[in-house]
């Protein structure tokens, strides 16, 4: 990834907000292994030589490799510090689009599950117990239905998320058995290979459409949003098309 290649949808003194491309990693934290250009890598130049020491020189949260999206990186040490703290107090507000398998049999809802490691596989997620998983909570909203293919139906649905669990949309919603399409970890493999081959997509559909939050260096709230990538847009056009 080059400079020229970052999407800034958003840039004051203290931080900004890029639209994230689909197929790079956030930082290397998420995997060991992983030699690729990053994120963190892209916007090293736009960051104070403050946070440049750190592992993880800007980013306060993150985005799943193969998801989309708005995505905060602070600038400066006070501004990540202070981007920190929000999200820790639950005052960033969070919206994404899902694609997912099925027809919800309600139009709107609550998921209210704690969320855990797998004990099975440490690399995955599952819904747990309170005594062993950390609070979770996402509110959707069915936004359009499509008949996919010999009554195969998929949901474009609107996620807010109250909390920010590694892979809780995906988590949350193949625990309801909805899993988002194309999903290679929690979803439903006869189905992605169907959706796959049929609409041409390559990566799970999740988008992070909106976020909004406090600047830290205007103390304005700051609301920016993320156009769908092309290659969801066409999907939506071709699944449409079908009607």
């Amino acid at each position: 990834m080059t400079k020229t290649e970052l999407k800034i949808l958003y840039e004051d003194a203290s931080c900004m907000v890029i639209d994230k491309p689909a197929g790079i990693v956030v930082h290397t934290g998420e995997n060991g292994k992983y030699v690729g250009k990053t994120i963190s890598d892209a916007v090293l130049h736009k960051i104070s030589k403050g946070l440049r020491k750190s592992d993880r020189p800007g980013i306060v949260h993150r985005l799943d490799k193969d998801t989309s999206g708005v995505l905060i990186v602070a600038k400066t040490l006070k501004g990540y510090e202070n981007l920190v703290q929000q999200f820790k107090e639950r005052q960033v507000r969070k919206i994404y689009f899902a694609l997912v398998f099925g027809k919800l049999k309600y139009p709107e809802g609550i998921i209210d599950s704690p969320i855990g490691r797998n004990l099975n596989d440490r690399k995955k997620m599952w819904v747990q117990s309170e005594e062993f998983g950390r609070k979770a909570v996402s509110q959707y909203k069915v936004v359009k239905e499509f008949n996919v293919a010999n009554g195969i139906m998929a949901s474009l649905i609107e996620v807010k998320i109250e909390t920010g669990r590694t892979h809780q949309i995906r988590v949350h919603m193949s625990a309801i058995g909805h899993p988002v399409i194309m999903d290679s970890t929690y979803g439903k493999k006869k189905i992605n290979v169907v959706f796959g081959k049929k609409f041409g997509l390559g990566r799970q559909f999740l988008h992070a459409h909106e976020i909004s939050f406090i600047s830290p260096k205007t103390k304005k709230t700051v609301l920016v949003r993320a156009e769908l990538s092309d290659d969801l847009k066409d999907v939506l056009e071709k699944l449409g098309s079908l009607a």
